[in-house]
């Protein structure tokens, strides 16, 4: 079964996305628990309302008071009987008569009571009792009453056989069951389609109240911190173990190499954002077995190339130390010596010289020099060797300057072993050509000659240690250095060097090194 590739962005985007949502119900239950607490603080008929079902069916004991703290309520049957009631207390207070003088739910028929001057300096009450057409939208007067602070009723048509209210009446018909509670009624049928009447009694609505409960309402938010916070360490604990064990797998492709010499590459368990490390600690590791294979055939090469002219200074002085020697061969095997310790000594030096350029540490010495000048001063120098090899120059080099920053020693040497490599492994009537100029904004140094010229095969190689000129021309000698210092003095001075195959005509063998600007920032 093919196992899909991890993402640790996507990780990070469902961990994100789950932790938001955790966060979005959190809050909405919380949210829930306040409206609702809000809510049955201040429980109306429309809450009651909502177990019609229960009440239609006469199942009240189903109804639960829980949800109306503070609450009575009272059913009458249509013959004035009480069917339920919710507490004795409303049992006993309540009695059919008091229907009259309690407003309906949803101003079905209600009451409206006004303050008005009754007579000279005296304040008295216009009642109204309203009912609503819901044929015609329109509010209809059915009557009304005026009474004096007293509650004696003065005129009107409301309440014929009385001649005062008291306090109770008077306060039922304003909506109050007394000062802290509200009364309305509402009227429906059960599924028998008997008449009820439903009088409700409701805490009365108080700002100082609603106020301390938005207060302690706002500090239940504070209980949700701790929740919060916890949560968030758990989620961030279980992100991190995710994000660990996707570190992990990596780390255990390192250890595999570390410990048994090979990278194991299980990429359905890496997360796919490590895929480009891995392929660049994978290409890392094999160009440090590289380097180590190299560093052996460098050693390799090292001891075979010090062991030829060390084994004839040896047997030479073997020779002489046991009287093998004709004395008309002394001096010819003392030139040998000579010559065979000079191979050896120039070895070591360039072996040393190799070795310093390459530490980490080297540092070249920047000088500003102008370029032209000092190649012009150096072939001045190597012109009579040129000509004593029987070799012909030809320059191409800008009269102005071109500055750069150089470290003129490694310049120098660089360009020796340029020279020396053409005089070395050429023939007698080769033209070295030596060229300078600007292009594209970089210093273009060219050494170039029309000899023997250099295999494409070997010329891929002609930058290795130790690989020589002599595997690449006729025949010669060489410890195989040159070009490697040569490469590595072109670096040094941030540029690039490349043996151009095929060379551009007439050339057979043509080197290019191109110099970045600018230089100045290196002094």
């Amino acid at each position: 079964m093919h196992k899909k590739n991890r993402s640790l962005a996507v990780l990070c985007v469902i961990s994100f996305i789950v932790y938001s949502v955790f966060l979005l119900l959190l809050y909405t239950a919380f949210q829930y628990f306040i409206e609702k607490k809000m809510q049955t603080v201040f429980p109306a008929m429309e809450e009651l309302l909502e177990y019609r079902d229960e009440l239609e069916s006469e199942n009240y004991m189903d109804i639960p008071q829980k949800n109306f703290p503070g609450c009575s309520y009272i059913i009458f049957g249509e013959n004035g009987n009480t069917v339920y009631a919710s507490d004795t207390k409303i049992r006993d207070s309540l009695t059919w008569s008091d229907l009259d003088l309690i407003s309906d739910y949803g101003e079905v028929a209600y009451y409206s009571v006004y303050k008005e001057a009754v007579g000279t300096g005296d304040t008295g009450y216009r009642i109204l009792k309203n009912s609503y057409d819901s044929g015609t939208g329109f509010t209809r007067l059915e009557g009304y009453c005026v009474v004096d602070h007293n509650l004696n009723i003065l005129r009107g048509s409301l309440f014929p056989d009385k001649e005062s209210l008291t306090d109770r009446e008077f306060k039922f018909l304003r909506g109050f069951y007394n000062t802290d509670r509200l009364i309305e009624k509402y009227s429906y049928e059960t599924e028998d389609g008997a008449e009820r009447t439903l009088v409700f009694i409701s805490p009365k609505f108080s700002e100082k109240t609603y106020n301390a409960l938005l207060m302690s309402a706002r500090r239940r938010w504070l209980y949700i911190i701790p929740v919060i916070l916890m949560c968030t360490l758990v989620f961030t604990l279980l992100f991190r173990r995710k994000v660990k064990q996707s570190v992990d797998m990596l780390n255990g492709s390192i250890r595999s190499y570390r410990e048994q010499g090979k990278l194991e590459e299980d990429r359905s368990n890496v997360p796919v954002e490590f895929y480009d490390t891995l392929d660049t600690l994978k290409a890392l590791l094999e160009q440090l077995e590289a380097a180590r294979l190299e560093k052996q055939r460098i050693i390799a090469d090292v001891s075979h190339d010090l062991k030829t002219p060390l084994t004839v200074i040896s047997g030479y002085a073997r020779a002489f130390q046991e009287g093998l020697v004709p004395p008309e061969d002394v001096k010819r095997y003392m030139g040998c010596i000579r010559e065979r310790a000079e191979l050896a000594s120039g070895l070591i030096d360039t072996l040393f010289e190799y070795a310093k350029m390459e530490h980490p540490d080297y540092r070249p010495v920047w000088e500003e020099t102008d370029l032209c000048e000092f190649t012009k001063a150096f072939l001045a120098e190597k012109y009579t060797e040129l000509e004593s090899a029987g070799f012909a120059l030809s320059l191409s080099i800008p009269e102005r300057p071109l500055e750069m920053a150089m470290d003129r020693k490694l310049f120098r040497r660089m360009l020796e072993n340029l020279i020396n490599n053409a005089l070395r492994y050429n023939p007698s009537g080769t033209t070295v050509f030596v060229t300078i100029k600007e292009k594209e904004k970089k210093l273009q140094l060219t050494v170039a000659d029309d000899g023997t010229g250099i295999r494409p095969e070997v010329a891929k190689a002609i930058f290795t240690p130790f690989v020589t000129e002599n595997t690449a021309r006729s025949s010669g000698g060489g410890v195989g250095l040159g070009l490697s210092i040569v490469r590595r003095a072109v670096e040094l001075h941030h540029g690039s060097v490349e043996l151009k195959v095929p060379p551009d005509p007439p050339y057979a063998t043509e080197f290019v090194m191109k110099f970045e600007k600018p230089f100045r920032e290196f002094l």
